[in-house]
Parts: C-alpha cells; structure tokens; sequence
C-alpha cells in the first residue's frame, strides 16, 4: 500500500507525542465551521514591573471609569471592539467591579482595556474555568490600541491602571488570555510581571467544543 508523505509525517509526530501538530494538519484541510483545533495561554500577574514605563505625551490622557453598558455602546461607535466578546466575558461577575480604562489624545480614544473581577474566567472561545472566592482575578475582557500608535508604550499605561483596580477590588492580580501564536505579545507581558498558569488546548467538531488542559506551557515563565 502506497503512503502519502503528509501520512508519514503525521504517523511520526504521533509517535514523537506531537499531536497537536498532527490536528493542525487535520484542521488546516477541514472549514473551521466543520473542525478547529487551537490553543491559547492563561496569563497572570501578581506583582507589575513598571520600571521601563514612559510618560504620557502632554496631549494624551489616562481615564478610568465604571464599564456601564451606555459607555461600552457609546466606545464601539468611536473604536472596533467586539461588543459580543465582551459582554459574554462579563456575564455573571459583579458589574460593580468591571472598569474601562482608556487614554484619549487630542479627544479621540486611541487605547482602551475592560477590566471585571472574577471567580469564574470566561474565555473568549468559550473556556470557562472556576477560581472560586479565595483566588479572583481582575479579567482582561477586552483590550483595543490604535496601530498607528502601538509599540509606543500605551499598554504598559492601561495595564498599569488596571492592576491598580485589581488592587482596589481585593484580587491583588491582573489575569488574560494570549493566543500562542502571538509571541511578541507573551513576550511583553512576561517582562512586565506577567506568567502563564495555564495552557488550554481545544477542539470544536460541528460546533461543539472540548477543552483540555496541557501539562505545561513550552516557551515562556511559568507560575
């Protein structure tokens, strides 16, 4: 029986214990809508490192206010955010607790992060995970910077301010999620505190998906 080589590779990494590089294969062949597998980072962090931090140009300013859903409406209308992703993520918590930071120059918003606190995470893909009353987290449910004004230490601003509220709501710790492809992204958080505590890997077969938790996570700091 003749073997195609892309069959050879799969059998050979299966062997290796790289399954996930053998259902990439399967998924880079199949429509999303029918199989996806993908993975993605949980990140945290219990103590900011804000040395490298720039100041605010004199035209640009840093605004933290309640996340109402009047002011979320009315910040789509200005910047693309996906209300939906948000407002799935916030399901459930105390929206007393829930925060919008962000930074305006010359009266249009350039940067912005939605901050909740959480006993129970809610991914964007649909992960949930259960921290319970002793360990919340202040969760990242959205985060937007203008690109013609990335790299230029906005972030590290709308970070800092929400750690701050996590300080303010009794969790002590920021937390979010970062695809694993998105290297330069890790890469910037870890240097300003942040660690991975959890690698989720998942599959979605017509619709419905299976979460699934990695023994560690390759690449980066680790909790």
């Amino acid at each position: 029986m003749k073997v195609s080589r892309a069959a050879t590779v799969a059998l050979r990494e299966t062997r290796k214990g790289n399954v996930g590089y053998v259902l990439y294969k399967i998924a880079s062949r199949i429509p999303p809508s029918i199989f996806l597998y993908d993975r993605f980072y949980l990140i945290r962090c219990r103590r900011l490192t804000q040395a490298a931090m720039r100041k605010l140009p004199p035209d640009t300013s840093l605004t933290v206010t309640s996340l109402s859903e009047e002011r979320l409406a009315s910040v789509a209308r200005e910047i693309p955010i996906d209300l939906d992703i948000i407002r799935f993520q916030m399901e459930g918590p105390d929206r007393r607790d829930a925060r919008m930071i962000r930074i305006d120059r010359q009266g249009a918003c350039i940067a912005l992060m939605c901050v909740v606190a959480v006993e129970e995470i809610r991914s964007p893909s649909g992960y949930r995970l259960a921290l319970g009353p002793e360990d919340r987290a202040t969760w990242v449910v959205g985060t937007y910077i203008d690109e013609r004004y990335r790299i230029r230490g906005y972030f590290a601003h709308l970070a800092a301010a929400a750690f701050e509220e996590s300080l303010a709501n009794g969790t002590g710790n920021l937390a979010g999620e970062i695809h694993f492809e998105n290297t330069g992204s890790l890469k910037a958080h870890a240097g300003m505190g942040f660690a991975i505590f959890k690698e989720i890997r998942y599959v979605r077969l017509f619709g419905k998906a299976f979460y699934w938790e990695a023994r560690r996570a390759p690449g980066a700091r680790e909790e």
